[in-house]
């Protein structure tokens, strides 16, 4: 599997253990992402981070999060995560 494959949550249809089954896929550059967009950043495809999108920086290669657990604003330098767009189904 390539790692620009989406990946989708488990086999029950609608449902997992975290809500409704979401595609996510690999983000390579700010340009597609918005405010408020749903983001998961990743080292080495385990989840270190994930939130909406507070605002971007393409030129310094960086963007603003609210993480979804606590509520804070976060930081990303792209160089150091993947970066993922959640999808809903």
């Amino acid at each position: 599997m390539s790692i620009d494959t989406p990946i989708s949550g488990p086999a029950t249809p609608g449902m997992d253990t975290m809500g409704p089954v979401r595609s996510v896929t690999r983000v390579r550059s700010l340009a597609p992402l918005h405010r408020g967009d749903l983001v998961e950043a990743r080292i080495l495809d385990l989840l270190v981070h994930r939130g909406r999108v507070l605002d971007t920086a393409p030129g310094i290669g960086a963007l603003w999060i609210i993480k979804e657990d606590t509520g804070e604003r976060k930081l990303l330098q792209v160089e150091d995560y993947s970066i993922w767009l959640v999808l809903a189904e």
